[in-house]
């Protein structure tokens, strides 16, 4: 499965320049000042390299096909490494301090492996390739999880610029498809696979509006909620059902969030 996902995403990915395949390491849990569970040890140690080894095959955009199967079982790898990982601290039942940011992680990593077990060999490369993007923010916001576990070690707070890393992600993701789907010439269908994508990244952007900066944190928030619903009721005017909005208000709110969107990105290049 993985192999046809990156054959089939090869050309998709030509100057895709909001990707970037490996992720820079977190704070130094080197000199960790607290006691840190053998649990949290294994994240800190092997996590954000895993996270990279998946986005190493999935966003390669140079060399991909000699190293193709070097990059296919480092993604292996990497998901198993994880999977084991998460499992083991989650079953540890830690404190609220580890316990939380556990979860978080465990619920991102759930929906990266929701991306790929939704894979189908009838999928066309317009749908391989939003998800494409989809794992990008994924597996970055899941890097942001990760980062705040090695802060925690360090009885440290996260910083707005590793807290970031996810969230610029998942917001270059949603501006993405948003203007794909405003240039026009989507067929239905993947116009309303295209929705449904930016329906999910904005549940999870108001799910991780938990950073460092409590006002950027709300105003991602109300932006989230406000792009989640644009995106949910244009999905049900597409397949012809009730929407709460109508398609004018659809057209209004999709115009405020657009302009939320950038009031977003400019206000992330102050903190």
């Amino acid at each position: 499965m993985l192999s046809r996902f990156r054959t089939q995403t090869l050309g998709f990915l030509a100057g895709a320049t909001l990707l970037v395949g490996v992720l820079a390491g977190g704070p130094s849990v080197a000199q960790a000042n607290t006691v840190v569970p053998s649990v949290v040890a294994t994240l800190n140690q092997n996590g954000l390299n895993d996270v990279n080894y998946i986005r190493n095959f999935f966003l390669c955009v140079t060399s991909c096909s000699a190293n193709s199967v070097m990059n296919e079982k480092g993604a292996q790898i990497g998901l198993t490494g994880l999977a084991s990982a998460i499992k083991a601290a989650t079953d540890a039942h830690l404190g609220s301090t580890w316990s939380s940011p556990i979860a978080t992680l465990a619920a991102d990593n759930a929906q990266l492996l929701k991306t790929l077990g939704n894979v189908k060999s009838t999928d066309t490369k317009f749908v391989l390739g939003t998800n494409v993007y989809v794992i990008n923010y994924q597996t970055a916001l899941m890097a942001t999880d990760l980062y705040r576990l090695q802060s925690l070690s360090l009885t440290k707070p996260l910083t707005f610029k590793y807290w970031d890393v996810g969230i610029t992600a998942a917001l270059n993701a949603v501006g993405l498809f948003t203007q794909k789907i405003a240039t026009g010439g989507l067929s239905t269908t993947n116009e309303i696979f295209t929705y449904q994508r930016v329906a999910d990244a904005a549940h999870l952007l108001a799910t991780h509006a938990n950073g460092p900066s409590a006002s950027f944190d709300a105003q991602l928030r109300r932006f989230a909620v406000r792009q989640a619903a644009v995106a949910q009721s244009a999905t049900l005017v597409l397949e012809g059902k009730k929407a709460p909005l109508t398609a004018a208000q659809i057209a209004s709110e999709s115009a405020s969030a657009s302009a939320a969107l950038r009031a977003l990105v400019t206000r992330q290049n102050t903190l």
